[in-house]
């Protein structure tokens, strides 16, 4: 009896996943981030039914379910004693397709940090570059500024001589 029982609940439950769009009315989009804070307020746990000791179960519960999807402005969407396979099915997808979006936001985010990475990473090598040549040229200009001082001198010394000799000349 209780396999019949849990065999007929299955079989309508599996009805309930096949559903056909032209068959359908009043559609309305749904905020899927909206649907992901609702899950994330959900107490999760595993409990059994009272008298079934040894049979355990995941899933969050009807009332909050219900208080969380059971509606969507239009109508009410289910019960508070029960949560139907369709709705929570399609809650799943709901929040599978905007964690999907996430992650491919989160990913073309990552690809442009790394590009970005990259691209100072070849900014910062030629800064380098650049500083190790002023670094060189700041180091010519040093030579060149004790060979000027040497030539400053070597021209004093040569007017000094230049007037010695002039002197001697009177």
């Amino acid at each position: 009896m209780k396999k019949t029982l849990f065999l007929a609940i299955g079989i309508f439950l599996l009805s309930n996943l096949f559903s056909q769009t032209n068959k359908k009315e009043n559609l309305q989009a749904v905020d899927g981030e909206k649907i992901l804070q609702k899950i994330t307020k959900f107490q999760l746990s595993s409990w059994n039914y009272e008298g079934e000791k040894n049979i355990r179960y995941y899933t969050p519960f009807a009332k909050k379910f219900f208080s969380s999807f059971g509606n969507d402005g239009i109508g009410i969407i289910g019960n508070d004693s029960i949560i139907d396979a369709i709705n929570f099915a399609s809650v799943n997808f709901i929040a599978i397709k905007t964690l999907e979006q996430r992650t491919k936001k989160l990913k073309s985010t990552q690809d442009e940090l790394q590009e970005t990475q990259l691209r100072l990473q070849q900014e910062s090598s030629k800064i380098m570059n650049l500083q190790m040549q002023i670094d060189k040229l700041k180091s010519s200009l040093d030579d060149i500024n004790i060979f000027r001082s040497k030539i400053i001198n070597m021209e004093d010394r040569i007017q000094e001589t230049n007037r010695k000799i002039e002197e001697l000349e009177k």
